[in-house]
């Protein structure tokens, strides 16, 4: 899983660094502003699987970073994890309005950090997977399907009208 870690507080890059870091699984870069992680995620060599990114940095904050990932075709659907020291609800309800798909409020439980970068990275991994698989009505004519033909339920309306002829 390859994730980019974008704040601006140098010891907070450094914690998330090491501990993510342990899981051989894991790739990071780390950015130390909105833009450098732009810059990240516009480079056409990455892809990545999440996002860590906090809301207050200097000239452009994490929710302009934000909301240009959710406008940008390739990362529109990045799973994102908002981290920041404001505990208050309107901050909390604009990560939400901004579909963050989780926001910690630091400082906070390295475990709780841990769950969620493996519970998304899961969840990213699963539709990448499913995306790739063709839906059934891509799979040609001439594949061979394992299943046998099932007949065709009636509908409610198909069923009214049988019994309106038999009675």
């Amino acid at each position: 899983m390859n994730i980019l870690i974008a704040d601006d507080e140098e010891g907070f890059r450094g914690l998330l660094h090491s501990v993510l870091s342990v899981d051989p699984t894991i790739q990071l870069s780390t950015a130390a502003s909105a833009m450098e992680a732009w810059w990240f995620l516009s480079d056409v060599e990455q892809r990545f699987d999440l996002g860590i990114f906090d809301i207050k940095m200097p000239h452009i904050n994490g929710f302009a970073l934000l909301k240009r990932v959710r406008s940008s075709a390739r990362y529109r659907h990045l799973p994102v994890i908002m981290c920041s020291g404001a505990n208050d609800r309107e901050t909390i309800l604009q990560s939400g309005q901004l579909a963050a798909n989780y926001y910690l409020v630091k400082p906070f439980k390295i475990e709780s950090l841990l769950a969620k970068v493996h519970e998304l990275g899961n969840r990213r991994r699963a539709a990448v997977a499913t995306s790739r698989r063709p839906a059934s009505s891509e799979v040609s004519a001439s594949q061979p399907t394992t299943e046998p033909s099932q007949p065709r339920s009636a509908t409610p309306l198909e069923r009214q009208s049988r019994l309106r002829q038999t009675g």
